[in-house]
């Protein structure tokens, strides 16, 4: 059962435009607060490279990119409130909140 319960999942995909570069979610088990957390990864299609976006217990969901590829848009709890957009920059920086719902 511990297996189980501590079991890591890759998911919701998304490839950029130009095949470069995939966005992606990591579900792995928070053990202090018994339950799971989720955070966003950028991994090359070229060399291996991957980069841990988000690191936190915030759940970060549903990564898309722009259509150029050059930003990310997902979801975040981060202000304990109702989830918001975040942009990230694939050249690097922080996440920036772009909506207030």
């Amino acid at each position: 059962v511990d297996d189980i319960v501590n079991m890591e999942f890759a998911g919701a995909f998304d490839i950029s435009l130009d095949g470069k570069w995939v966005v992606w979610v990591k579900t792995s088990p928070d053990t202090k607060k018994s339950k799971r957390k989720t955070n966003i990864f950028l991994s090359s299609t070229e060399v291996t490279t991957v980069l841990e976006i988000t690191r936190s217990t915030i759940n970060d969901l549903s990564p898309r990119f722009s259509p150029n590829g050059s930003r990310f848009a997902f979801l975040s709890q981060r202000e304990k409130a109702k989830a918001q957009i975040y942009l990230y920059d694939i050249r690097g920086g922080e996440p920036k909140k772009i909506s207030s719902v």
